[in-house]
């Protein structure tokens, strides 16, 4: 059963560029204006919205802690994950291209599962 722990964690408020309401617990991005975007394909994440924002409303972003994610495919515990698949889903073992942006505390069977993950998006690098 996936949790979160939200004493301790950075969460962050920003606008939802879009309607993110079917986005909770996905990865997301900052879009040009500096609002929050959900995370596509090898894009930068800011961290994991915790929320359902429509477009303009608030935004709660996780930018490190403990938090439930939703993955694309089957995790194991301890897996590093990339951000993300082309919807803001988490993976495992992240591509070259990809940025590394936390480890899977609890496993995922496969594609919308919701696992327990320690995120940091911090300072995200590239999987190398």
């Amino acid at each position: 059963m996936a949790y979160d722990i939200t004493g301790g964690s950075i969460s962050i408020t920003l606008e939802a560029a879009a309607d993110l309401s079917s986005s909770q617990y996905r990865f997301v991005t900052l879009d040009a204006n500096g609002k929050a975007a959900v995370c596509g394909t090898n894009s930068k994440p800011i961290g994991v919205l915790q929320n359902k924002p429509t477009s303009g409303e608030a935004a709660t972003v996780m930018v490190a802690g403990i938090t439930k994610l939703e993955v694309s495919e089957a995790v194991d515990e301890g897996d590093i994950l990339g951000a993300t698949d082309a919807n803001g889903k988490g993976n495992g073992e992240p591509a070259a291209d990809e940025y590394v942006a936390g480890q899977a505390i609890t496993a995922g069977g496969g594609d919308g599962e919701i696992i327990t993950a320690a995120v940091s998006c911090l300072a995200p690098s590239l999987a190398t």
